[in-house]
């Protein structure tokens, strides 16, 4: 509208100029400012209503540092002509807080592609909320509004980290909905394998209906339940150490799941308003976690979250408690174990000794 504004009050200084110096080339000039601002008018009116804009990302997870392509599109209904239109897009980081706004301008066709970088990880929400479409000779332009968004997760960096796991830890018995698929137990509720019977196998193990359909003795081997030994829990964390925080946890994390120890990540949760977990015991656990967290974690609740988790999970008996706090200091019960505070978080966690 500002556009229209200043081409009337331009088309009226022409006027009054062409008038007052009786110079007919300026009346005419104005004149045909007016009639371009007219057309401009009718040819909005006919495109607009039609106009679809949309963005795109082809990927939903990435990682930091890497180039995230980012697609714009615009549709336009009919033969109606392709002019410019311009894009604003906002990009808000929801796990630090940190927002952005990009222009950019797609001329004549109805695709688009740009690179973004973004070098911090989080969940990242890309919204589409307004769009300028302007005329054919992109003078004049009308704003739309505009409700159409693009999410990708942007996973931190994972750093060695000097954790050893003990035969306690790795041979830890509870219970588990979880079984392991390669040792034997005692938990009859799930089958690991049947196999020929061997000498020393119980008869009670011996499944008799297969046993007689294979006209041999067919054992039935028990599975294991996996149980979780150890949580890190999650205290609330300043939009200043965010990033630190968020690879520490992933470094943890990562380390316990290499190391063959199942484990789980508590936080408090923005959804649920109470303290959720996640079971981290393979790949797909561990990114799971990883994109449900920053998505999920609420990093400005003040909590005790060792005492609401030990009060949520009472009955449960685990080996090892581990808190990474607001300080960004790990601790594993009452001891503190590393300082993440103003240090080089790959240095300190690899300089870290943590024995569980």
């Amino acid at each position: 509208m500002g556009n229209y504004i200043k081409g009337l009050l331009m088309a009226g200084f022409l006027y009054y100029i062409g008038v007052l110096c009786d110079l007919q080339a300026l009346i005419l000039l104005s004149y045909c400012t007016v009639v371009v601002m007219v057309l401009s008018v009718v040819y909005l009116c006919m495109v607009m209503p039609g106009m679809k804009c949309r963005v795109e990302v082809p990927i939903t997870m990435t990682q930091q540092g890497e180039n995230l392509q980012v697609q714009l599109h615009k549709i336009k209904a009919g033969n109606s002509w392709a002019g410019k239109v311009v894009f604003y897009i906002t990009i808000e980081n929801t796990w630090n807080g940190e927002k952005r706004i990009l222009r950019q301008i797609i001329n004549g066709g109805g695709e688009h592609t740009f690179q973004l970088m973004l070098q911090e990880a989080g969940y990242y929400e890309i919204s589409l909320k307004k769009v300028r479409i302007y005329d054919w000779f992109g003078m004049f332009g009308w704003s739309k509004k505009v409700r159409e968004m693009a999410t990708v997760v942007v996973l931190p960096e994972v750093y060695p980290t000097n954790i050893r796991v003990t035969d306690g830890v790795r041979n830890f018995v509870g219970d588990a909905d979880v079984y392991d698929t390669v040792k034997s137990g005692d938990d009859a509720g799930e089958i690991l394998k049947l196999r020929p019977f061997r000498d020393g196998d119980k008869l009670r193990n011996i499944h008799w209906k297969l046993s007689a359909k294979a006209d041999e003795l067919i054992v039935r081997e028990n599975s294991m339940p996996k149980a979780c030994s150890t949580v890190l829990m999650l205290e609330r964390v300043s939009d200043k150490s965010a990033d630190r925080f968020i690879k520490a946890v992933a470094s943890l994390s990562f380390s316990l799941m290499d190391m063959d120890c199942p484990h789980f990540i508590a936080w408090y949760s923005k959804r649920y308003q109470d303290v959720v977990r996640i079971r981290v015991d393979g790949e797909a656990g561990f990114y799971e976690g990883m994109i449900y967290l920053l998505q999920d974690f609420d990093r400005r609740c003040k909590i005790d979250i060792r005492k609401m988790y030990q009060e949520k999970y009472r009955a449960e008996v685990l080996l090892h408690y581990l808190l990474l706090t607001e300080k960004l200091q790990i601790w594993e019960k009452d001891e503190l174990v590393c300082r993440l505070q103003g240090t080089d978080v790959e240095k300190a966690l690899s300089e870290m000794e943590l024995i569980l």
